[in-house]
C-alpha cells in the first residue's frame, strides 16, 4: 500500500488511511417502485512511487501493470473500471461506470402519496476511510426537478436518490370517484332534509308507510321468538319422556323375575 502523506488523516479516534471519492451523476429515469441510474463513481489516492514529473497528461494504466487497489465495491456492480494516473502528482483514480436499475422502498400506508428512496452504495472490505468529498450532479433540469439528491449520514457511504409517486392517475381514479359519491349522497340527504322540514306539519302524524314498518317488525320478533322457544320446549318433552321410560323399565322385569 502506498505510504504518501496525503493519504493518511488524523482525528480524535486515531491516523486512518483516506481514499477520496466522488460521485458523478450522469442520468436517472423512474421506473416502477425502481430507478435507472447512470453513475460514475471514482475513488482517488496518492502513490509517490508512480510521480513521474516529466509526463503532464493523465493516462489509464495498461492492464499489464497492476497497481495497489483499495477494495471497494460499488453496488450494483460496474459495467466499466479504468485506473487513471496524473504522473505529475502521483494521483491515482479509479472510475467505476454504473448504469444499472436500483430498487427502491417506501412507506406502503402513505400509497398514492408515498416517496420513494434508493440507495447508490459504496463498500470498502479494508481499514481505509472512505470520504465523500465531492456530488456533481450532471444530469438536465428536467431530472434534477423530478429526483434529488442527497448524501447519507456517516457511517454509511452512499447517494441517496428520492422521487415522489405520481399520484395524478390514482386521484382521477379511486379518490375522485370516491369523493362524488360521498358529496352526491350528503347532498341529497340534505335536500331531502331540506323538503321534509319544510313540509312537515306542526304535530306529529302516523303514515302508512311507519305502520308498515312497525307491522314488519313485530311480525319478525314473533317469528324470533316462536323460532328460539320451540325447539327448546320439544326438546325438554323429548328428555322427560325417556327418563320415564328409563324408570319404568326396570320394575317390569322386576315383576316378570318373580
Amino acid at each position: 500500500r502506498p505510504t504518501a502523506p496525503e493519504n493518511y488523516v488524523t482525528n480524535v479516534n486515531g491516523t486512518f488511511y483516506r481514499i477520496v471519492v466522488e460521485f458523478h451523476l450522469i442520468e436517472t429515469r423512474i421506473k416502477r417502485r425502481s430507478l435507472l441510474v447512470n453513475a460514475v463513481i471514482v475513488y482517488h489516492w496518492t502513490d509517490d512511487r508512480l510521480i513521474l514529473r516529466e509526463l503532464f497528461d493523465d493516462f489509464e494504466l495498461p492492464k499489464e501493470f497492476e497497481p495497489w487497489l483499495p477494495r471497494v465495491r460499488t453496488i450494483p456492480a460496474p459495467h466499466t473500471v479504468a485506473v487513471m494516473l496524473s504522473p505529475a502528482s502521483g494521483i491515482l483514480s479509479l472510475y467505476h461506470r454504473v448504469k444499472d436499475t436500483v430498487a427502491c422502498f417506501s412507506s406502503e400506508w402513505k400509497y398514492p402519496f408515498e416517496s420513494f428512496i434508493c440507495e447508490l452504495p459504496i463498500e470498502n472490505a479494508g481499514d481505509e476511510l472512505i470520504l465523500v468529498s465531492t456530488v456533481r450532479d450532471l444530469r438536465p433540469e428536467s431530472q434534477t426537478v423530478r429526483v434529488g439528491t442527497a448524501l447519507a449520514t456517516f457511517p454509511q457511504s452512499a447517494l441517496l436518490l428520492s422521487y415522489s409517486a405520481d399520484w395524478d392517475f390514482a386521484l382521477l381514479s379511486v379518490f375522485l370517484p370516491s369523493f362524488l359519491i360521498v358529496a352526491l349522497v350528503f347532498f341529497a340527504q340534505w335536500k331531502r332534509r331540506k323538503v321534509q322540514l319544510v313540509s312537515s306539519r306542526p304535530y306529529l302524524s302516523a303514515t302508512l308507510l311507519d305502520l308498515w314498518i312497525s307491522g314488519c317488525f313485530i311480525h319478525t320478533a314473533f317469528l324470533l321468538v316462536v323460532d328460539l322457544t320451540l325447539p327448546a320446549r320439544g326438546l325438554r318433552y323429548a328428555l322427560l319422556v325417556n327418563g320415564d321410560d328409563e324408570r319404568t323399565t326396570p320394575k317390569e322385569t322386576f315383576l316378570k323375575s318373580e
